[in-house]
């Protein structure tokens, strides 16, 4: 383990063990915290740990502040109302309820990349890995740009994305094209077609066309038939073609 990973693993432990006595309290009365992802709580996602809580109880104890606030283990509640479980274990943390909940979601990356974006949309601190690719977003983009990944279903990966078409048209350095390269892949849902033209040397130039005039990047097959090869019965060649949609 680098010291790195030791650290945040000796802070998590740290703050698990600031009380060490496990008390039982009212499912009920402990509250959901306001930057708690939502995709995490659907009937979906609870399935199989309602499954398994039901078969062999809670055998991880809830991490709540004082006030009952709930650190760490939402999910586990949720379940047990929904079993009928009156009281759960919980471990009292004293901590401010941000930062024990980004050490916990550090070290233990609970939360999907779209998930830590949720959580700092809802004012809550994303992990570090995740911190990182938010801000080089919010950066050119703001908290606009932010707002659009998420309500198009998208995650902050996308910025790798962003950083390859960037590259690929040397543009890489103007905020302004980074971000208007960001909201043509959200648009026209081009992130696995821009992937593709990059690594298949499309040319920068039909690529930054279809940028500036806001236009998806059509990959066209077209079937190609020669006098030196004729592909035997079920079989054809096919050459890809890419371009900005015809206006």
């Amino acid at each position: 383990m680098n010291r790195q990973k030791f650290a945040r693993a000796s802070e998590r432990a740290e703050i698990v063990m600031e009380n060490r006595y496990v008390v039982m309290q009212k499912a009920a009365d402990l509250k959901a915290a306001l930057w708690e992802p939502q995709t995490r709580l659907s009937e979906k996602n609870l399935r199989d740990l309602e499954q398994d809580i039901a078969q062999a109880g809670i055998l991880q104890p809830i991490l709540v502040q004082p006030d009952g606030t709930i650190i760490d283990g939402h999910r586990r509640v949720l379940c047990a109302l929904k079993l009928g479980i009156a009281k759960v274990p919980t471990i009292i943390c004293r901590r401010p309820p941000r930062e024990a909940f980004r050490a916990i979601n550090d070290t233990t990356r609970k939360l999907s990349s779209r998930e830590n974006l949720e959580l700092y949309l809802a004012g809550g601190l994303p992990a570090r890995w995740a911190a990182r690719d938010i801000a080089k977003l919010r950066a050119f983009g703001g908290s606009e740009l932010l707002q659009a990944i998420y309500d198009n279903h998208q995650s902050p990966s996308i910025l790798k994305v962003i950083g390859q078409v960037a590259r690929y048209c040397s543009c890489q350095d103007e905020p302004d094209m980074m971000q208007r390269i960001a909201y043509w892949l959200l648009k026209h849902r081009m992130q696995r077609n821009a992937r593709y033209a990059c690594d298949s040397g499309t040319l920068p130039e039909v690529i930054y066309a279809a940028i500036l005039r806001d236009q998806p990047l059509i990959i066209r097959v077209v079937s190609v038939q020669s006098a030196r090869f004729r592909p035997t019965s079920g079989e054809t060649s096919s050459l890809v073609q890419h371009g900005p949609a015809e206006e």
